[in-house]
């Protein structure tokens, strides 16, 4: 997926979950644990809340769902920060946002960096290719595509001028990347998160 629909993708699932986040907060059984959850990642160091802070929180979600794609020199931020490895392995498995994830318990900023970086991977795994989450516990199968076009399996541990990379049995997808399909993807998913948030916003009133 290209990097401004993930930016798009990655804010507008932020903004359904925590429209979820919100109507769950009125049932007595989750009220109490979602609200220690919400007080803790979106209350600004400093203490309290204001409209800064959300816009701070937004902009790590953004740079979240465009950090995953540092492995790979034409993306967004790929041209300004690359990491030379083998696309969609080590930054798209779990690890990464796992890890952010456990330190936001010292540093709440990296949870929404952490959002942003899972919600990446989980439309990236939308794709054809797929991700393989485990990585290298799992790793992904590499084709190559010599001179004269022709498309054939790649040796394990090459890593062939003109290649992609697919998951291992990844049989349900709904997009290819820089397809048309995947704009059509990313603007029903959009759709849809703004659709639930507005119907919860709407039920349960945030005044």
């Amino acid at each position: 997926m290209m990097g401004h629909n993930h930016m798009l993708t990655g804010v507008s699932v932020t903004v359904a979950g925590a429209a979820v986040v919100h109507a769950a907060m009125n049932e007595p059984v989750f009220a109490e644990p979602l609200n220690q959850f919400v007080e803790f990642v979106w209350t600004k160091p400093s203490g309290g809340r204001d409209l800064v802070w959300a816009m701070v929180a937004a902009s790590m979600v953004l740079l979240g769902s465009l950090l995953p794609d540092i492995d790979h020199e034409k993306s967004f931020l790929g041209r300004y920060v690359h990491i030379n490895v083998p696309h969609r392995t080590w930054t798209h498995a779990i690890w990464c946002p796992l890890l952010l994830f456990v330190l936001s318990s010292k540093w709440p900023i990296l949870f929404w960096i952490g959002l942003g970086w899972s919600v990446h991977e989980v439309f990236d795994n939308m794709s054809k290719a797929g991700v393989c989450f485990f990585y290298p516990i799992t790793k992904p199968i590499t084709y190559a595509i010599n001179s004269q076009g022709k498309i054939y399996r790649a040796k394990k541990g090459t890593n062939p001028p003109k290649s992609f990379r697919i998951k291992k049995n990844h049989k349900v997808w709904f997009y290819k990347a820089g397809n048309y399909s995947e704009t059509i993807v990313s603007c029903v998913s959009c759709a849809l998160c703004f659709i639930l948030s507005g119907f919860l916003f709407w039920k349960f009133p945030l005044i």
